[in-house]
């Protein structure tokens, strides 16, 4: 299969009310910059503008242009239970169900460096989403991909009970991210 990753996070007055991420680092997508585009915290200039997460129609684009591309799953960022990611991928979900790309999960962080909070961030993303049709599986089972960052918020030696807590409650395939060999065991 061919992924890639997404990023759910942008927002624009028209659609969300408030800009979001686009600000980042103090930029003003308000106004342009000296090429005549909109000050963006990003690297690079969205085709279709600042555009928002939320919107429908920039989701079904991105959807089609990844289809075009051959991506069959877009790993999408994905911050916490109420995040404005949790609410992008609900809208995300839906139109991925009528294309033949899919989406999983990019578990971004721990919150409060909590075991529990891990464990309840993927149980809720297993009850809300585990069934819908726009969901990546692997035999099966809706996949989570896990960020570095977030498997270095928890000890090592905690991992193995988390995991098995979680494999107790549910089925759900996790796939971590390190350039830490070690953690191959």
């Amino acid at each position: 299969r061919v992924m890639a990753f997404y990023y759910p996070w942008y927002g624009n007055p028209d659609v969300t009310g408030r800009w979001f991420h686009w600000s980042e680092g103090g930029h003003d997508p308000s106004r342009s910059d000296a090429r005549g585009r909109p000050d963006i915290g990003a690297t690079n200039h969205p085709l279709l503008g600042p555009y928002d997460s939320h919107d429908r129609r920039v989701i079904e684009q991105h959807l089609a242009w990844a289809g075009q591309a051959g991506i069959d799953v877009l790993i999408a960022s994905w911050w916490g239970q109420g995040d404005f990611t949790d609410r992008a991928l609900a809208s995300l979900l839906d139109a991925a169900a009528a294309t033949p790309v899919r989406i999983a999960f990019y578990y971004e962080r721990v919150p409060d460096d909590q075991p529990e909070a891990f464990i309840d961030d993927i149980l809720y993303i297993v009850e809300r989403y585990g069934d819908h049709p726009g969901l990546f599986r692997h035999n099966g089972a809706p996949v989570v991909f896990v960020y570095a960052r977030a498997l270095s918020q928890i000890p090592r030696e905690t991992w193995q009970s988390m995991l098995a807590r979680v494999r107790a409650q549910t089925e759900v395939q996790l796939i971590a991210d390190s350039t830490d060999v070690s953690w191959a065991d």
